[in-house]
């Protein structure tokens, strides 16, 4: 829970601190490994869920705020015009930053499934590592998308893994 505190308190901010990002990400990544390391699949669960429960706790406090007391975003200096922006390209943000970072996450941890019951590990280790991964994964390559710029790059980043993985997704319960 501490890398989601350090995130909101990075996020809250007026400026963007890659360092704290950093930081944040970093602390969550290491609960999951340390979680993972001790009681695996399980561990790593129980460390996403409360995570998630954290973050849910600072978007309560923020919603339950009165609008007049939350701070003001400081403008940012590449933010179109109101009269440039198209819903057209909204919309496709959307779609790529939610649907498709999802598909790609899910792709990634049946693969993972599938990798862990081929290698011998039990069947409810590898299902519940695609309920821990699936979580963790998406929101990331929704950040990662959102950073981009460019859709050939934003697209690059959903598809290289998701299509790197999609054979042996392909022949579940085949012999690997």
């Amino acid at each position: 829970m501490i890398g989601i505190v350090i995130l909101r308190v990075s996020w809250g901010r007026t400026g963007r601190s890659s360092t704290l990002n950093a930081l944040g990400w970093g602390t969550v990544l290491l609960a999951v490994l340390a979680a993972g390391s001790h009681s695996g699949a399980w561990g790593v669960a129980n460390v996403s869920l409360c995570a998630m429960a954290a973050a849910g706790v600072f978007l309560l406090l923020d919603a339950a705020k009165p609008l007049a007391k939350r701070k003001k975003s400081a403008p940012k200096a590449r933010s179109l015009p109101a009269a440039r922006r198209s819903t057209g390209k909204a919309l496709a943000t959307f779609l790529i930053a939610g649907p498709l970072s999802l598909l790609a996450s899910l792709v990634i941890a049946l693969t993972l499934r599938d990798l862990i019951a081929a290698t011998g590990g039990s069947e409810a280790n590898a299902n519940v590592t695609v309920l821990a991964f699936v979580p963790l994964a998406w929101p990331l390559l929704s950040f990662a998308v959102l950073t981009m710029r460019s859709r050939m790059r934003q697209f690059a980043w959903l598809s290289a893994p998701a299509l790197a993985c999609l054979p042996l997704v392909l022949v579940q319960g085949a012999v690997v």
